[in-house]
């Protein structure tokens, strides 16, 4: 499963005497699914999850599957700490057609070997793919080189040292994704819809299977718009695709002249393709911007 772009993490709706507001629910997914955003996340961990019982989270992933537009990336989270309950929701999410599980680690593991036997007992047994969530980077490293495992989620990141040399360590292992002729991921109900879209496969790829697709700059139309010679500048958005992060770079501005790992992510991407804006709404970002030679774009 090709994990590239963004991802929403959706919000759980409530009703004012806590019962799950699935309606809203489905009408926010439906309304995201017309958005650039490459898929969701559900039930994570900005989605109060532990305050719902284990058939209202298969009512919230059977809400959101239904209404969530098909090529759209579905993202489950099922963290539990009972292997066979985490099992079973990872099994319910695989009927419902999600592209993989997001896992964290069980509040009653007390050593780093029954971390790693929970974690591959889980991996080996489900059907999905597993993102781990809020794993240490010198532990997560040791799971990379599982066929199953396929990413890591890190919440709130604040050591660089780390996550470069997590990056190091994982810099060999590598996983084979089938896409679409325009280079996005293809999903489990893309594929049983079996839509009209022609489907490659990377090993059919010549040369390497990494592929970058940046907004069309001539869709971006602002009075304010920043020009180069006789055409537009060239843009960086948000939500631009960008498989090859130039992670060196991301590591000399990130924390210091960046605070925010994201914030530093796009302000690398956009100084290392020699981009002239960023787009974004953040004023506090657009000062920072212009401290290092980018104009914000509003």
């Amino acid at each position: 499963m090709l994990l590239d772009g963004l991802h929403i993490p959706l919000s759980t709706p409530f009703h004012p005497d806590g019962r799950l507001n699935l309606p809203k629910l489905a009408a926010n997914v439906t309304r995201y699914s017309h958005s650039p955003a490459a898929g969701f996340v559900v039930l994570g961990p900005s989605s109060e999850p532990t305050l719902i019982s284990d058939d209202e989270t298969r009512e919230v992933l059977r809400t959101v599957a239904a209404s969530a537009a098909p090529q759209k990336v579905l993202v489950a989270g099922i963290s539990r700490d009972s292997v066979y309950s985490t099992l079973a929701l990872a099994k319910f999410a695989a009927e419902l057609n999600y592209d993989a599980v997001l896992i964290g680690p069980p509040a009653v593991a007390a050593s780093v070997t029954e971390l790693l036997t929970y974690f591959h007992t889980i991996a080996d047994a489900s059907t999905l793919p597993i993102i781990l969530l809020n794993i240490a980077p010198d532990l997560a490293a040791d799971f990379a080189s599982h066929a199953n495992i396929i990413g890591l989620l890190d919440t709130q990141p604040t050591d660089a040292p780390a996550i470069q040399q997590l990056l190091e360590r994982t810099s060999a292992a590598k996983r084979q994704v089938t896409v679409t002729s325009i280079f996005a991921a293809v999903t489990r109900r893309m594929q049983i819809a079996a839509g009209a879209t022609p489907l490659l496969s990377a090993a059919s790829l010549s040369g390497t299977a990494q592929a970058v697709a940046a907004p069309p700059v001539s869709s971006l139309h602002h009075p304010h718009h920043v020009r180069r010679g006789r055409g537009q500048a060239r843009v960086v958005c948000r939500m631009q695709i960008v498989d090859d992060c130039p992670w060196k770079r991301v590591l000399e501005i990130w924390p210091v002249a960046m605070p925010g790992l994201t914030d530093a992510t796009i302000v690398a991407v956009a100084l290392s393709n020699r981009y002239e804006a960023v787009a974004t709404f953040d004023r506090k970002l657009a000062a920072k911007l212009k401290d290092l030679g980018l104009a914000p774009y509003f």
